[in-house]
């Protein structure tokens, strides 16, 4: 492979990537259906004066333990400045994650939430430092609607 092949390759993996994050950022500018777009239960600032939000898209899934949603924690510092290589630790009250752990890249983590066989609603927690943002965000539904 040539040096030229390289650059325009490289030109072309720069472009998907900034595709991806694109796609990203209007995916998370929808509004969010059945789902609380503010968390709840935050507990003000982390030890390092970070703050946080938690929001998912889409806000309704069926129950059928296959179904997913995106699940994006922001953080940013006392000056809104994005907060990068934070560790956001994830749970759930009903599905699944695929990350315990994510580590923020840009001030953003992003996971993958699975629903559950069973109906009910999701509380997806989300935890920096010593704060945590909670919110019920995905609710699970197997009729046909």
């Amino acid at each position: 492979m040539n040096a030229k092949n390289l650059n325009n390759n490289s030109k072309i993996l720069i472009r998907a990537w900034s595709l991806a994050l694109l796609a990203l950022l209007v995916i998370f500018s929808l509004p969010l259906t059945g789902c609380s777009s503010d968390p709840t239960g935050t507990s003000g600032t982390s030890a390092s004066g970070y703050t946080m939000a938690l929001r998912a898209n889409p806000g309704e899934l069926r129950a059928d333990g296959s179904s997913t949603a995106l699940v994006m924690v922001e953080v940013w510092d006392e000056n809104g400045n994005y907060v990068d290589a934070e560790t956001v630790t994830f749970s759930t009250t009903l599905g699944a994650l695929a990350n315990a752990t994510v580590t923020t890249t840009n001030g953003v983590a992003i996971n993958t939430f699975t629903s559950s066989t069973s109906e009910g609603m999701a509380v997806i927690a989300a935890a920096v430092e010593n704060i945590v943002a909670k919110a019920e965000i995905v609710q699970f539904y197997t009729n046909n609607e």
